[in-house]
């Protein structure tokens, strides 16, 4: 099964793959809505923050209401947003702070079925479907 991989040595900063990403789930440039953040790190160096769709999902385990879900047969993350309460907690137990909060929602990468399309965007390769 195929999973997100970040080479963060790669990443030039370039913020193609979070304007991607806003304009398929929310058909809007608006960088702060991605699923994929990229954080500066120096003048030259980034950090590409995405889900990288882990089995063992602590985001999941700690959702109260149970919309933070670890689909097993898909193997991808998902928030039924009707369910959730924005109570925060599986933003704090996500190990590589992938999962966001914007304007009272819980935003986390489901990998646009299959076909993440930040991959496609990114010249460098630094996010990987592999």
């Amino acid at each position: 099964m195929k999973k997100m991989e970040v080479e963060q040595e790669r990443c030039t900063g370039c913020h193609l793959c979070e304007t991607v990403c806003s304009l398929s789930h929310e058909g809007k440039m608006n960088l702060t809505v991605s699923r994929i953040q990229i954080d500066p790190l120096s003048e030259s160096r980034y950090h590409p923050r995405v889900c990288l769709q882990c089995q063992k999902c602590p985001p999941s385990e700690v959702c109260p209401t149970r919309a933070f879900q670890w689909d097993k047969e898909t193997r991808v993350v998902r928030i039924i947003e009707d369910e959730c309460d924005e109570c925060g907690l599986c933003i704090s137990e996500c190990p590589f702070s992938a999962v966001f909060e914007k304007g009272g929602r819980i935003l986390v990468c489901d990998i646009c079925a299959g076909k993440p399309r930040c991959v496609e965007v990114c010249e460098k390769r630094a996010i990987i479907f592999a």
